[in-house]
């Protein structure tokens, strides 16, 4: 039922009041619940009959505010970690294939000179072990070099 008042055509509070129950019920549609929203915010809505309706709705509306506004802060988060977790991932797999592909390199001084050869180099550490080395041992200069060198890997 409408009531024209002032030039405008106004709906009675007996309608308003009914579509506030079935607002409570949660059988409204979005295009009365707009309208329901309109109503409750107009001066029409004044008298204390409709508080309940105002809180209601003022609730509803501040709770989807933070709702859409934590999902926005939840993507950036997300990303954040994401990009946290790739971060922490090359840091472990960047040295590892650093590792991988870097070859044990021998370089002996001898008599101030630099010699890179590694074949060289052992030959070199061999005949110092031999010089060092007891008669009587029974193991090898490889041996040696080998316990020596795995303690190093």
């Amino acid at each position: 039922m409408y009531i024209e008042k002032g030039g405008q055509n106004m709906k009675d509070r007996a309608y308003w009041q009914a579509l506030a129950t079935r607002y409570f019920d949660g059988e409204t549609s979005r295009e009365e619940e707009q309208q329901l929203k309109r109503f409750a915010a107009s001066p029409a809505a004044d008298g204390g009959e409709f508080d309940e309706l105002r809180a209601v709705m003022g609730y509803v509306a501040v709770g989807r505010q933070l709702r859409h506004g934590r999902k926005r802060a939840g993507i950036g988060r997300r990303a954040a970690g994401w990009a946290a977790a790739a971060a922490v991932i090359l840091a472990i797999v960047i040295p590892l294939a650093h590792t991988a592909t870097e070859q044990d390199i021998c370089i002996a001084y001898i008599g101030g000179q630099r010699v890179a050869d590694s074949e060289q180099v052992m030959e070199l550490m061999k005949q110092s072990m031999l010089k060092v080395q007891p008669e009587s041992t029974a193991e090898s200069v490889e041996a040696r070099l080998n316990d020596i060198f795995q303690t190093m890997k």
